[in-house]
């Protein structure tokens, strides 16, 4: 197999395969380079500072007696007291799941960056349960050892988090899983109720006091007082053994998931995970990271907007509001130009801005026909513009404007019916007087006076 360090150098972390078989230095450090990259960048900003010198990582058929220079890590690994060597148990290794092997080379990696930040000040129980921490949560497996530590506190054999910090001892009559889940417990404890800094401060406080008590000094970065520690602890576990596990701060700094929902347009979620994220990466001042987690938060911010913007919007069609509804479709499509091209609905903002201006138009026609009722010369245009305006309103739905619209078409139907039948009532006695005329006007109906008459009525006189 290939010994050379460099071959199998990735970063800080050197590999080295020395058992016989397929897998090869350097096809492992191929495998393993990006994630290897990844996490010593988290560690770096988790821990404050990158490590000085490396942590050698060596596979080998069989694991060596732990006694007093090796301390084990899992069911596949030990490692040495301050953590610049590591044996790795590569069948063991090979037969864990894809995410288990990430853990044990989390884990492995953290104690050389915890020891070094620490100048190896740090105690075994806060480096082992920082480690435990910073690997990614797998919950089925710490489900089962939370539940063993919680059966030893419960029988009163679980160490007060004094006694785990002060005695490398404190767990060695605990089952492996509980004497990690205890350690986990205390992590958590620091790291979530103090906050994710606390790592840090910590490490640089027991650098510069390598003799100091360690107690003291937890009592003096937390601020905390050691009864209200005690107090503190006590609360804290009861919870953390009814699911508390489960969480975990240090996963909000992988902003992917952030990312992903925000792809997938699910903003208020995308926003909620990149919070959490710019939470953790500002108590740990990293400022390239929260720059990344401040712009997704602005864009998922806007995505809410437009999205709120297009509730309403919906919401006034559905109440007819064609103005109002038109406004906030504008405004909505101001809040999409800022998101990338991709996440607007254009056929949708289309579809619904034609239907705001169709029913802004068709209110305005149905206005002028309003308008224009009493006014005889334009009944004919009148009538167009109400049956134009019925025909939208029925379209969208709107049964009350519509209503006024046949309403108005039925008047004017009416008071043209009016209006015919009284020509036609005036045209027959027009007629009727005509031919009445003609009739008394014809000569046979007419009779002059004659001499004789004219004689006879001077002899009546």
């Amino acid at each position: 197999p290939d010994s050379s360090d460099e071959a199998g150098r990735v970063g800080q972390v050197r590999l080295r395969v020395e058992a016989p078989g397929a897998v090869t230095t350097v096809s492992l450090a191929s495998t393993y380079d990006q994630d290897l990259r990844d996490l010593q960048t988290d560690l770096t900003t988790i821990v404050g500072q990158p490590a000085s010198g490396s942590i050698l990582i060596r596979f080998a058929s069989t694991l060596p007696d732990e006694g007093d220079v090796w301390t084990r890590v899992g069911v596949a690994a030990v490692v040495n007291g301050d953590a610049t060597e590591a044996v790795v148990a590569l069948d063991t290794f090979l037969s864990l799941s894809e995410i288990d092997r990430l853990n044990l080379l989390r884990n492995l990696a953290a104690r050389r960056w915890l020891e070094s930040a620490s100048a190896g000040a740090m105690p075994d129980s806060l480096v082992g349960g920082f480690s435990a921490y910073l690997e990614a949560p797998v919950l089925a497996r710490q489900a089962r050892q939370a539940s063993l530590a919680q059966q030893a506190y419960l029988d009163g054999k679980l160490p007060s988090w004094n006694d785990m910090i002060a005695s490398p001892e404190a767990l060695a009559g605990l089952d492996p899983d509980a004497a990690y889940a205890a350690r986990l417990a205390l992590a958590s404890f620091l790291i979530e109720r103090y906050g994710a800094n606390m790592i840090a401060d910590l490490a640089r406080a027991f650098a510069s006091e390598p003799d100091g008590d360690p107690i003291d000094i937890v009592v003096e970065v937390t601020g905390q007082p050691a009864d209200r520690l005690d107090a503190g602890w006590e609360d804290f576990v009861t919870v953390w053994f009814a699911g508390g596990w489960r969480s975990n701060a240090f996963v909000a700094l992988d902003l992917e998931p952030a990312r992903d929902l925000f792809a997938r347009g699910a903003y208020e979620a995308a926003v909620d995970r990149a919070n959490r994220t710019l939470q953790v990466t500002t108590a740990l001042d990293d400022r390239v990271a929260s720059a990344e987690a401040e712009m997704l938060v602005a864009q998922g911010s806007v995505g809410m907007q437009a999205e709120a913007l297009m509730r309403d919007a919906e919401q006034a069609l559905q109440q007819h509001d064609y103005e109002r509804a038109l406004v906030l479709i504008d405004r909505a499509i101001d809040q999409y130009a800022l998101l990338p091209a991709d996440h607007q609905p254009g056929s949708l903002i289309e579809t619904w801005r034609g239907m705001a201006i169709d029913g802004i138009d068709a209110t305005a026609q149905l206005e002028r026909a309003t308008g224009d009722y009493d006014d005889w010369f334009s009944m004919r245009g009148t009538r167009q513009d109400a049956v134009a305006a019925g025909a939208v309103f029925a379209r969208l739905g709107d049964s009350d404007r519509h209503a006024v619209a046949v309403q108005l078409v039925d008047d004017l139907d009416a008071r043209f019916l009016r209006l015919v039948l009284t020509l036609g009532a005036t045209i027959v006695v027009l007629v009727g007087w005509l031919v009445v005329w003609n009739w008394n006007r014809s000569p046979g109906r007419i009779r002059w006076p004659g001499l004789a008459d004219l004689v006879r009525e001077e002899a009546a006189r």
